[in-house]
C-alpha cells in the first residue's frame, strides 16, 4: 500500500513521512513539493535514515497525478506563516493551493482517502471536501493534537498512563473543549474531581505558555506527525479504530456547515462512522458556538 504526501519538504511534511514510514504499512511513500529539488533532498535522507529500520521506498514525484495508487494522501499544501504574518491572507493563499491540489486529486485519486493538515485546520477539511465532491468520510483533518494534550494532562494528574484513557477533546482545533463526562478507561466510565480537573486544565493551559514563551515559530509538528501515521495506519489495515479527527461527519450531530474535531472509527474508507460524545448542555453551547466560527471562516477564506 502507498502513501503521498503534499508539500512534502516542510518540517511537518518530512516528520509525517517519517512517522508513516516507521508504521511498516506502507510499501512506498511518495513526495510532492513545488520546491521539486527539496523534495528530492527529502526522499535521499529518508531512505538513509530508514535503511536499518524499514524496508519502505520514498521517492520524489513531479506531480500530485503520480499519486494515483496512494491509499491515503495528506496534504500539508501551504504558505510559510512566517513568511505573511497574516492570518486572513495566510488562508486565503492556502486555499489557491488547495484549489490547485484539489483539481488533480479529484481527476486522478478519487479513491483516495485525504487527510489535511493546512491552517485553520477545519476550515480546510471542510473546504478539500467541498472542493472534491467526495463523500463526507474521505477528506479528514489531523487535529489530535488537542486530544493527546487532554490524555498527557490526565496522566500526569492521575499518575496512569496515557494510553488507558478514552477522552475526547472536541470542536475547533487548537481550542477545543475537554469533555470531562466522556472519558473512560479500559471501556468504564472514569470520572475526575473538581480539583484534579483544574490540574488537568492548568496543565494544558500551561503547556502553551510554555510553548509560546520559547519564541521558536514553530508549530506542533512532532505531535501532529505522530498523530497522522495513526490515522495512516488506521485506514492502510482498516482497523476500525476510533481516533480524534476533524470531521464534516459533524453534521451528524447537529454542527452544520462546519468540520470539527471528534472520536470517529477510522478504516479503508477513511471516517466510517462517527462516535456521539456525551456532553452536558454548557458544552453543546460551546460547540455551537465552535460552529459558528468555523462557518464565519470558511466563507470569509472562499471570498
Amino acid at each position: 500500500m502507498k502513501l503521498g504526501i503534499i508539500g512534502a519538504a516542510g518540517r511537518r511534511g518530512t516528520l509525517a513521512a517519517y512517522a508513516a514510514a516507521m508504521k511498516g504499512c506502507f510499501s512506498e511513500i511518495k513526495l510532492f513539493d513545488d520546491r521539486a529539488n527539496a523534495a528530492a533532498a527529502v526522499a535521499m535522507d529518508l531512505n538513509q535514515a530508514l535503511t536499518l529500520s524499514s524496508a519502505v521506498e520514498v521517492r520524489a514525484v513531479s506531480s500530485i497525478s503520480e499519486m494515483s495508487d496512494c491509499k491515503v494522501i495528506l496534504s500539508v499544501y501551504s504558505v510559510n506563516y512566517q513568511d505573511v504574518k497574516d492570518r486572513q491572507k495566510e488562508a486565503e493563499m492556502n486555499y489557491e493551493l488547495a484549489v490547485k491540489a484539489c483539481a488533480e486529486l479529484k481527476t486522478h485519486c478519487s479513491d483516495s482517502v485525504i487527510m489535511v493538515s493546512v491552517n485553520p485546520v477545519d476550515s480546510f477539511v471542510y473546504l478539500y471536501r467541498e472542493l472534491l465532491g467526495c463523500e463526507p468520510g474521505r477528506v479528514i483533518g489531523v487535529g489530535a493534537s488537542d486530544t493527546i494534550r487532554f490524555k498527557w494532562a490526565l496522566s500526569k494528574v492521575t499518575g496512569l498512563p496515557a494510553s488507558a484513557f478514552d477522552a475526547l477533546c472536541a470542536g475547533k482545533t487548537g481550542h477545543g473543549i475537554q469533555l470531562y463526562g466522556d472519558i473512560s478507561r479500559n471501556g468504564e466510565p472514569f470520572s475526575l474531581s473538581e480539583t484534579d480537573q483544574k490540574q488537568v486544565e492548568e496543565l494544558c493551559v500551561g503547556w502553551f505558555k510554555d510553548w509560546a514563551a520559547q519564541k521558536a515559530g514553530l508549530t506542533a509538528d512532532c505531535t501532529l506527525s505522530s498523530a497522522f501515521a495513526e490515522m495512516a495506519e488506521a485506514v492502510a489495515l482498516d482497523s476500525k479504530r476510533t481516533f480524534a479527527c476533524s470531521t464534516v461527519l459533524a453534521e451528524r450531530l447537529g454542527y452544520k456547515g462546519c468540520s470539527m474535531n471528534f472520536n470517529v472509527v477510522l478504516g479503508a474508507n477513511g471516517a466510517e462512522d462517527i462516535i456521539i460524545p456525551k456532553v452536558s448542555d454548557d458544552e453543546d453551547g460551546f460547540l455551537k458556538l465552535f460552529a459558528g466560527k468555523i462557518n464565519e471562516s470558511i466563507s470569509s477564506i472562499r471570498g
